[in-house]
C-alpha cells in the first residue's frame, strides 16, 4: 500500500492521483468511442464532465451531511483531495440525476451514449481498483494463500487486484476493436454490465469490509445479481428479436 506519494516537498494522495489519471484516459477514450457509436464527441465530453463533477460534489456533500464533525473544525476540508471523504452512494445518485437531466435536454440516443461510455467505464473501474489498492480500501478477508498482502494487521486476499484483473479482461472483451462486427445499440453496454456484475459477485466474495446479509451473501451481491439478471434479459430479448428478423 502506498497512500501518499512524496514528490519533493509535496505529499500527493496516491489514490486521488490514480483516479485523476484514470479519468483523463477514460475521457480521451470516450471521444474515440463516441465516433464509433455515431454520437457527438463534444456532447459525450460535456456529459462526462457534468456527471463527474456532479458525482464528486454530491459525494462530498453526502459525506459532510453524514459526518459533519469532520468539517466542524476546518470548513476548508470540504475541498480536500482525500477519496475517503466521499460518500459513494450520494455521489452515484447525484451523478445519475445529472446524467438523466443532460440526456433529456440534449435528446441524445441513450443506448448509443451508453455504448460509447462502456470502454471509459471499464477504464474507471480499473482505476478505482488500483486506487483502492493504494489506499487500502475495500480490503480482503484474512487468508493464508501465498499471494496474500499484509494490511490492517493481517494477511489478506488482494481483492483490489482481483477486481483489477477481472475488469481488465472485461475491458478487452467489450472494447470496439477494429474489424469487429457492428452491434445493435445497447448490446455492448449490457454485455459489459453483465460481465461487470458477475465480476463484482466473484471479487466481493473475498472482501472483508462489505456488509453481510445472510451467511456470505453481501449487499453488493444482491445489487450485482439484479444488474446481471436485467442485462441478461435484455440480451436474450435482443437475440430473440434478431432471430425473428
Amino acid at each position: 500500500m502506498m497512500p501518499i506519494l512524496q514528490v519533493g516537498p509535496a505529499a500527493i494522495p496516491t489514490a486521488a492521483l490514480v483516479l485523476l489519471i484514470g479519468f483523463w484516459i477514460a475521457w480521451s477514450l470516450a471521444e474515440r468511442t463516441a465516433k464509433v457509436e455515431g454520437v457527438s464527441a463534444n456532447q459525450i465530453s460535456n456529459l462526462i464532465l457534468i456527471v463527474f463533477a456532479s458525482g464528486i460534489i454530491g459525494a462530498r456533500i453526502g459525506y459532510a451531511v453524514n459526518h459533519p464533525i469532520a468539517f466542524s473544525q476546518n470548513i476548508w476540508s470540504l475541498f480536500s483531495l482525500r477519496p475517503s471523504m466521499l460518500d459513494i452512494g450520494s455521489g452515484l445518485l447525484i451523478a445519475f440525476m445529472a446524467g438523466v437531466i443532460f440526456l433529456n435536454r440534449t435528446r441524445l440516443p441513450i443506448w448509443s451514449v451508453l455504448d460509447a461510455l462502456t470502454p471509459p467505464a471499464g477504464i474507471m473501474a480499473m482505476a478505482i481498483s488500483l486506487a483502492n489498492f493504494a489506499s487500502g480500501s475495500t480490503y480482503g478477508i484474512p487468508t493464508t494463500v501465498p499471494w496474500s498482502i499484509t494490511l490492517w494487521g493481517a494477511d489478506r486476499h488482494p481483492v483490489q487486484l482481483y477486481a483489477f484483473v477481472l475488469f481488465l479482461v472485461i475491458f478487452l472483451l467489450t472494447y470496439p476493436w477494429k474489424n469487429q462486427p457492428s452491434l445493435s445499440s445497447g448490446v455492448r453496454f449490457c454485455t459489459f454490465t453483465a460481465f461487470t456484475s458477475f465480476a463484482i459477485i466473484i471479487a466481493d466474495t473475498f472482501r472483508g469490509d462489505s456488509h453481510l446479509l445472510i451467511g456470505n451473501l453481501r449487499t453488493s451481491h444482491v445489487l450485482a445479481l439484479s444488474m446481471l439478471v436485467a442485462s441478461v434479459i435484455f440480451l436474450i430479448r435482443y437475440r430473440k428479436k434478431e432471430n425473428d428478423d
